[in-house]
């Protein structure tokens, strides 16, 4: 004869069995749906008018017939029928976690733009210590994308001419000692 705390821990460990092997549903569709003793309208309602994207577990599929063993989130467990469980929370339900997920993003947004309209100082910026070639050419690029997003044409203008004068003026500079250096061999 068994002793009961053998049939205890029969039980749990059946229990543990049935949720590791357990998969999460969700009622689907506009409607309510009642969770049954057993696999058939012959059984008893356990609870009626579950209402449409509850979350349940399900344990069980009885192919033949049509009913899933599922447990509610507060513990009951009875039997549904299949057709009317899905994968996936129902679509209001996804749009509302969408709509929050959303939300979140763009307060993130918010706030880097509020971050990247704040005035640096130029000195602590340019001031800081170099690390890695990497490093370095990602903070001349994010130098390049800022002096591009913030010159305006009459800035570029004004860099254009110095760089075209500066060269202009090494040009003349550089003609200069290289026609001296000929200019004192032929002597």
């Amino acid at each position: 004869m068994m002793c009961p705390s053998h049939l205890v821990s029969g039980a749990v460990e059946d229990t543990r069995v049935r949720e590791a092997t357990s998969r999460t549903v969700y009622i689907h569709d506009v409607l309510y749906v009642s969770l049954r003793a057993g696999p058939s309208t012959q059984h008893p309602m356990l609870r009626h008018r579950l209402k449409s994207g509850m979350k349940l577990q399900q344990f069980e599929k009885n192919i033949e017939t049509g009913y899933s063993l599922v447990r509610t989130e507060d513990g009951r467990e009875g039997w549904i029928q299949t057709q009317y469980l899905g994968s996936e929370p129902i679509a209001a339900e996804q749009l509302r976690q969408l709509k929050a997920e959303f939300n979140a993003l763009q307060t993130q947004h918010q706030a880097a733009l509020r971050r990247l309209a704040e005035p640096k100082p130029a000195a602590t910026v340019i001031n800081k210590p170099t690390g890695t070639k990497q490093e370095s050419a990602g903070r001349l690029e994010k130098w390049y994308r800022l002096l591009a997003n913030n010159l305006t044409p009459g800035g570029w203008l004004l860099i254009s001419v110095l760089v075209i004068l500066t060269s202009t003026l090494f040009g003349f500079w550089l003609g200069r000692r290289i026609y001296k250096s000929y200019d004192d061999g032929w002597v």
